[in-house]
């Protein structure tokens, strides 16, 4: 991941502490839980942290919503 792309999740966890206990509670499971991720959010995670923090998917696993999802997703139906 570039440098100035880091997550907006983590810089966000980094500066407030009380962030991933919040952020545990949304996703339903442990603080301990969220402090574990290795710089990335799991999958299985990334839609409810991107709407917990009012992020489009892309901010938080750019791997797996590329900038473009919302179109790709509404052209599919």
């Amino acid at each position: 991941m570039r440098a100035e792309m880091r997550n907006k999740v983590f810089v966000a966890l980094s500066k407030d502490t009380a962030l991933a206990a919040k952020l545990a509670q949304a996703c339903g499971i442990g603080r301990s839980a969220v402090c574990m991720w290795p710089n990335r959010v799991p999958a299985r995670h990334a839609l409810k942290v991107a709407e917990f923090m009012g992020l489009h998917p892309s901010e938080v696993r750019p791997d797996l919503y590329p900038t473009d999802f919302d179109r790709r997703f509404a052209n599919a139906r």
